[in-house]
C-alpha cells in the first residue's frame, strides 16, 4: 500500500536523522580536544587553515547566472562542507601523520567553517528575490 510505504519512509527518516546525529557526536564530537583548542599556536594555525577554507567561497564564480547573491549562495554552500575533514584529521592523527596541535588547528578551522558557512548561507538566501 502506498500510504504504508510513505508512513514507513517518514518514520524511518526521523529515526535515521536521530541516529546519524548520535553517531556523529560519538565518533567525531568526543575527539574534539577542548583543552588544546584555544592555545595561541593552535588559533594562529587554525586561522591560516580557515583562510584556505574561505577559498571554497570562490567556487561561487561558477554560479549561473553570475550575480553577487548567486556567487555567495554557491560559495557559502561549498564552505559548509566540513564533516569529512573531521574524519581525515582523526585518521591522520591516529596514524601519527599530524601532531596534537595540528589536529586541534584542523578541528578549530573546520568547526568555524561548519558554524559560519550555514549561518552566512542563510543570510545570503534572505537576499534572494524569491525570499521576499
Amino acid at each position: 500500500d502506498h500510504h504504508v510505504h510513505h508512513a514507513w519512509i517518514r518514520q524511518v527518516k526521523r529515526v535515521m536523522h536521530w541516529l546519524l546525529t548520535i553517531f556523529f557526536a560519538c565518533t567525531i564530537g568526543f575527539e574534539i580536544p577542548i583543552k588544546d583548542l584555544f592555545t595561541g599556536k593552535v588559533v594562529k594555525t587554525a586561522a591560516a587553515y580557515f583562510v584556505a577554507i574561505l577559498g571554497k567561497v570562490l567556487t561561487g564564480v561558477w554560479a549561473s547566472p553570475l550575480s553577487k547573491v548567486n556567487f555567495f549562495t554557491v560559495g557559502f554552500s561549498m564552505s559548509a562542507w566540513g564533516e569529512f575533514a573531521f574524519v581525515v584529521a582523526s585518521a591522520a592523527q591516529a596514524q601519527h601523520l599530524i601532531d596534537q596541535d595540528t589536529f586541534s588547528s584542523c578541528v578549530l578551522a573546520v568547526l568555524t567553517s561548519v558554524i559560519f558557512g550555514p549561518t552566512l548561507l542563510k543570510l545570503t538566501l534572505s537576499f534572494r528575490p524569491e525570499a521576499q
